[in-house]
């Protein structure tokens, strides 16, 4: 090129005031030093061609829709063989079948029976990551109540803290009862002639009458 593969171009005026030098880019090979006399189709002489790889990515634990990671050097390379730029990555967490996402807690409904509602019971409920966690459900437990667990929600984003997860009560009634049955759930109502039990919840009359 003109330039000599220096990259840029030298011109000297003469002025009254004296002699200017200045220098400007190599018209010919754009700045670069050289030129590619048979340019590369598939790159059209810029140096680079796009194409789809696959990378491993390490997710953090407690991460959420719309955090950004930044991988650092597997952006786009840069210009006739500059260094290549980061990738950012933004973040879409999938709903869960079971349970729901409140910040760093986490929500789950979980479906008792009529007994284990109003005698109480243990039962295992099943985790986030897998594993199991044994619930004390409380004597006379009323539909619609919560049951907080301690630390059994999302981690925290970089740190050994964990949100909590929130247990939301549904209790099945019993839909197929026989005459007796029938009989001695009524007899649980008829049989109360206090006032202010009558305000109590269904599980409550029913705890009170098995003594």
């Amino acid at each position: 090129p003109q330039c000599q593969g220096a990259g840029q171009v030298r011109s000297v005026q003469s002025t009254p005031f004296g002699r200017f030098e200045t220098v400007r880019p190599c018209g010919q090979c754009n700045g670069e030093g050289k030129i590619i006399e048979k340019p590369c189709t598939a790159c059209k002489g810029q140096g680079k061609v796009k194409k789809k790889r696959h990378i491993s990515v390490r997710i953090p634990a407690g991460i959420d829709t719309g955090s950004r990671l930044r991988i650092q050097s597997e952006g786009e390379v840069g210009l006739m063989g500059g260094p290549p730029g980061d990738l950012f990555i933004v973040i879409v967490v999938k709903p869960h079948a079971r349970f729901q996402r409140d910040g760093y807690t986490l929500i789950c409904s979980q479906e008792i029976d009529f007994i284990q509602a109003t005698l109480g019971a243990e039962i295992d409920i099943p985790l986030l990551g897998g594993s199991e966690h044994k619930l004390i459900v409380p004597e006379g437990t009323q539909p619609g109540d919560i049951i907080t667990v301690k630390n059994k929600g999302i981690p925290h984003l970089h740190s050994h803290r964990s949100g909590d997860l929130k247990v939301l009560i549904n209790v099945k009634i019993p839909t197929r009862l026989s005459k007796r049955q029938k009989e001695l759930l009524a007899g649980f109502f008829n049989e109360s002639e206090d006032k202010e039990a009558n305000k109590k919840g269904l599980f409550d009359k029913l705890k009170d009458a098995m003594g």
